[in-house]
């Protein structure tokens, strides 16, 4: 009897993963993994949270402030970060797809209800979970309100997701003697070529303890030193390629949204 693959499936693929993208990018991840079952880690999912959930609650207090959501979109773009941009327009099209005509509370209410319906697509798609040997707290984090007192919930919940105290990332790198972080770290393609190298690079010759902020920086490099090696790590970054080179893991990347679907027309051709 053959024993089915195990995927881990990176943060930059769980959006297809979990069927919120476009349908031809979905298909593509299905048969890119369908040999195999997927599964995640509490730090994976930690990204998940703070990239997107935490995201999307912190629009709906923003829109709940202004009453309007034209001119909170309007504040909201005066600290667009590129990730941010994404992170919106995706918002923006799961509140088209609702159907719903929305003004003030209820265009709130309505992209809350959104983080909670996302959050849940991707813990029954992920019931599998690596061991989380990094030590992270935050990503096992829940946000189920009850809608009593909506609005208190999510921000008890947003400024819970900011910093965790008492993680175990310091050790668990162990930067300060050899170790499996340290060595990646001597290999120049991983220390300069990709951007968590070159943040635990710096953070290691400063001697810069590793926060939640921090951590953000290097997820890449936690995530390839997290995988175990019997299992393949689906993603799309590039990044992965040299680390799981590195790590000696099995990766396996899959296209991208505009490579699956082609190059949309053109202004002007």
């Amino acid at each position: 009897m053959s024993t089915k693959k195990r995927y881990l499936i990176e943060t930059s693929a769980v959006r297809a993963a979990i069927e919120e993208t476009t349908p031809k990018h979905s298909r593509h991840f299905e048969e890119a993994t369908r040999d195999g079952e997927l599964s995640t880690s509490v730090y994976i999912r930690m990204e998940f949270l703070r990239r997107w959930i935490r995201y999307y609650l912190r629009i709906a207090l923003i829109v709940d402030c202004f009453q309007n959501l034209p001119h909170a979109l309007n504040y909201e773009s005066e600290s667009f970060s590129a990730r941010d941009v994404k992170t919106l327009v995706h918002l923006l099209s799961a509140l088209c797809a609702s159907g719903k005509e929305m003004s003030g509370r209820e265009a709130a209410k309505e992209i809350v209800h959104i983080a909670v319906v996302t959050l849940c697509k991707f813990d029954r798609r992920f019931r599998s979970r690596s061991p989380n040997s990094c030590g992270c707290r935050m990503g096992g984090k829940e946000f189920r309100p009850d809608f009593s007192n909506l609005f208190e919930e999510v921000r008890a919940f947003v400024r819970a997701s900011l910093t965790e105290d008492g993680c175990g990332i310091e050790a668990f790198l162990n930067l300060r003697k050899p170790s499996k972080a340290s060595k990646l770290l001597e290999l120049s393609e991983v220390a300069e070529g990709t951007s968590a190298g070159k943040f635990l690079f710096k953070f290691k010759q400063n001697g810069k303890a590793i926060t939640c902020k921090e951590c953000q920086k290097i997820g890449d490099i936690v995530i390839a030193l997290e995988q175990q090696r019997a299992w393949c790590l689906v993603h799309i970054d590039k990044a992965f390629d040299v680390l799981c080179a590195a790590t000696s893991r099995t990766h396996q990347r899959i296209k991208s949204v505009k490579a699956v679907e082609g190059s949309a027309p053109e202004i002007g051709k």
